[in-house]
């Protein structure tokens, strides 16, 4: 962290947003870089990061089993969604689809 002098004056708190904000994109490679594509990613939730609405159901969109359906990984590799259901930082909706896609049918 650092100081920020001039908090709650409108030319500080600009330029901190804006360092805050450089230094976010550059610690995170896969943040869109244009104001639209922040909007758009932002508007996203991150089960549409995760998952793909396709015929055959929801399909990754990333990780490991990127562009494989998720009903197939669940058949194939179970280990992989109690992974994703134990990581700290997974999202409560993208945990309650993995769930749903290990109970049995």
């Amino acid at each position: 962290g650092r100081e920020h002098e001039d908090a709650h004056e409108a030319l500080g708190d600009i330029r901190t947003s804006a360092a805050v904000l450089g230094a976010q994109l550059e610690r995170y490679s896969h943040l869109p870089r244009s104001i639209d594509g922040l909007h758009s990613y932002c508007a996203s939730t991150e089960l549409d990061r995760w998952f793909s609405p396709e015929e055959e159901g929801r399909v990754f969109r990333r990780g490991k089993y990127q562009g494989r359906p998720l009903q197939e990984v669940a058949a194939e590799a179970p280990d992989y969604l109690h992974w994703m259901i134990g990581a700290k930082d997974m999202d409560q909706g993208v945990i309650e689809v993995v769930r749903e896609a290990l109970e049995p049918s």
